[in-house]
């Protein structure tokens, strides 16, 4: 096993002992965010209000991790699934508790869009499919990808039990 996989597979414990069961988003994220050591924000954008500006949220239903200064912040498209946003939140906790980060600096445009109440300055980085190198991207979706394994709200039914033990 190289190291990547051992950090996705150690990670993968840390996330899954954040997740409730019976899953809850909000509780999810209130223990991201006991993990964290700061706020995090859930900001619901429809894609179409993005215009031409940031390609994540239009091209596929997707999400972006803000790092802010004092808080984080997850961008997803008001449009998808509850399910699709429940594998989002998996993703971008991923990406935080990886410790992933980007070296391309956001579009100032896209910044002023959506997020116009968040001071250019405060924002360190933004994750998005765009912008994080397709390693840390690959990490960050198998991750995502095993933690929902957990989620699911099928997990408790006969078969699963069966086949992944009890919750």
């Amino acid at each position: 096993m190289n190291d990547s996989m051992a950090d996705v597979f150690e990670a993968r414990a840390t996330i899954e002992a954040m997740i409730p069961s019976p899953w809850n988003r909000d509780a999810f994220i209130d223990a991201l965010s006991q993990y964290r050591g700061r706020p995090i924000e859930l900001r619901g954008v429809r894609s179409s209000d993005s215009s031409e500006l940031y390609s994540d949220l239009q091209s596929s239903p997707c999400g972006v991790w803000c790092d802010c200064t004092d808080k984080d912040i997850i961008l997803y498209d008001l449009g998808m699934t509850e399910r699709h946003l429940i594998q989002v939140l998996c993703h971008e906790a991923a990406h935080m508790v990886l410790g992933h980060s980007s070296d391309q600096e956001p579009d100032e445009d896209w910044l002023r869009l959506l997020l116009s109440d968040v001071p250019p300055d405060a924002l360190r980085s933004a994750l998005g499919r765009n912008l994080v190198s397709n390693e840390q991207e690959s990490e960050a979706e198998l991750l995502a990808d095993l933690v929902m394994t957990k989620v699911s709200h099928f997990r408790d039914s006969a078969a699963m039990r069966s086949l992944w033990g009890t919750a």
